[in-house]
């Protein structure tokens, strides 16, 4: 009875902000073991400011599916992504991620989909995604990118839709998308951009590349 009023007190203090951080291990105390859905496990909306407890969940190996949305979380510690070898989704939008560990994405090898939107990014190590083949959507729009490292996408041979729009970019590193064989669509708008060549898309059949509100676009052959 006590160890559950203890965890009652910590939730009513986590529902001020700013005065108790909440990890998934106070959610499990708390409420007990998240129940995992069809491969499928929903942790959005939490208040989690911590993914400490992640790998406690029973069963967290076998998802398929992972929804950390709505959140409050400012870093993702390197490997706490590691023993989710059947992972195909990954949603950390709507967080307060500034940075990326190196490598903190390293072993999702089923990974189809990566939503980083609506986040405070400023930019990503250049082996931040390393560790992705089966990668398609990496979504991160709507973050605070002013520069990105020119081998940052290397190695993602099947990525196909690509969205960096409302960031904060000026310019593109020279062939950036060189190793992205299979790229179709690269959605630009809303960055302040003041160069785009066809160097920076050579060797790709792109099906789209938006450009459209962009203050200041120049178009070289």
């Amino acid at each position: 009875m006590i160890k559950k009023l203890v965890g009652m007190s910590l939730l009513v203090v986590g529902l001020i902000p700013g005065i108790e951080a909440r990890s998934i291990q106070d959610l499990i105390n708390v409420e007990g073991m998240p129940a995992i859905e069809n491969g499928e496990l929903d942790l959005s909306n939490k208040d989690l400011t911590s993914l400490e407890g992640l790998k406690n969940i029973k069963g967290i190996k076998n998802i398929r599916n992972l929804d950390l949305s709505d959140n409050k979380l400012p870093a993702l510690p390197a490997g706490v992504f590691s023993d989710l070898k059947r992972l195909q989704d990954l949603d950390l939008s709507h967080n307060l991620l500034r940075v990326l560990s190196d490598q903190v994405f390293n072993g999702l090898i089923k990974l189809k989909n990566l939503f980083l939107y609506d986040n405070k990014l400023r930019t990503v190590p250049v082996r931040a995604f390393f560790g992705l083949p089966s990668l398609e959507v990496l979504y991160l729009y709507s973050n605070e990118l002013v520069t990105l490292p020119m081998e940052v996408f290397y190695g993602m041979t099947k990525l196909q839709d690509l969205d960096l729009s409302y960031n904060r970019l000026r310019e593109l590193p020279i062939g950036i998308f060189t190793s992205l064989t299979k790229l179709h669509m690269v959605n630009l708008v809303g960055n302040p951009l003041v160069g785009i060549g066809a160097r920076e898309y050579r060797g790709q059949a792109l099906h789209g590349l938006l450009l459209r509100l962009t203050p200041v676009v120049a178009v070289a052959a």
